[in-house]
């Protein structure tokens, strides 16, 4: 004869999730997600493919999740991954939707896979693409916000003011929708101040002959700080503690001409490339 305290640890022990379960979720959770950063850090490199980094990436990313999937089949093991795959995100600087992306997504994956002794391959494919879609969003919203600037053609007549015309990368129209949620964006507009690090960089960031910060860069803060409904403030900061001065959130953004290397998009999230840098060389 069974006691119902037997029965109710053989469930437990059958369904709920062990430490080991933990343990394997978190590290393939991070390795789906060092899978998409990889090919974030490729396709970003140019404007036009970035939009297919988390396609692309998701072909390969796609096999970790079915591991994950079918190692760990219980309720719940999917959803666990995009909270822990977002929280990595958030330490590591990502923007806030971002992270808010791959938690929502890991939820929703977990409610469309359903009840582990029924899902089916078909289900578990239509959860990936489903998390695929809500990391792809969460990723982009600070691009839309750009590509919405450069549609209406206002970065267009900062480009003309400023002289950089010629180094414009062409952005996709959309539209900006804040989190509900407790988030950065939040963070920023219950103070009211958007505090950006910045040097002395022109035409980026420069002092007009008023003491005021102009510039490209510094009058895109500005419109991002409009259409956010606070105000602005410009902090010169030391660049080679960049990172720091962001984690310690001493500053919320850094806007400054700043070249998007690999080591950069990995210690932090950024927008989407706006402005075409290059070295030139000029021999008599």
């Amino acid at each position: 004869m069974t006691s119902k305290a037997t029965i109710g640890s053989a469930a437990k022990e059958r369904n709920g999730l062990s430490p080991k379960d933990f343990v394997f979720i978190a590290v393939f959770g991070i390795l789906l997600f060092l899978v998409f950063m990889v090919f974030s850090i490729i396709f970003s490199a140019n404007a036009n493919l970035c939009w297919f980094t988390h396609t692309v990436g998701a072909l390969f990313a796609g096999t970790v999740f079915m591991y994950l999937a079918y190692r760990v089949p219980k309720r719940g093991a999917i959803a666990i991954m995009g909270i822990i795959v977002g929280a990595v995100g958030l330490l590591m600087g990502m923007f806030w939707s971002g992270p808010v992306g791959i938690v929502v997504g890991g939820i929703v994956a977990d409610l469309i896979a359903g009840d582990p002794q029924k899902r089916t391959r078909t289900k578990l494919i239509c959860a990936f693409a489903a998390f695929t879609f809500c990391f792809w969003l969460g990723q982009i919203s600070l691009i839309l916000m750009m590509g919405e600037a450069y549609a209406d053609g206002t970065m267009q007549e900062l480009a003309n003011t400023y002289g950089v015309q010629e180094a414009l990368l062409e952005q996709s129209a959309s539209e900006f929708t804040a989190s509900e949620t407790d988030s950065d964006v939040k963070y920023i507009q219950d103070k009211g101040t958007l505090i950006v690090g910045i040097t002395e960089f022109a035409p980026m960031d420069y002092k007009s002959a008023d003491d005021e910060w102009i510039g490209f860069d510094a009058d895109m803060a500005k419109l991002v700080a409009e259409k956010l409904g606070v105000e602005v403030q410009f902090i010169v900061i030391d660049w080679d503690m960049k990172v720091n001065e962001l984690d310690s959130k001493n500053i919320d953004a850094v806007w400054n001409g700043m070249t998007l290397t690999d080591g950069v998009k990995v210690a932090m999230e950024c927008s989407n490339a706006y402005c075409e840098n290059a070295q030139v060389v000029i021999t008599k």
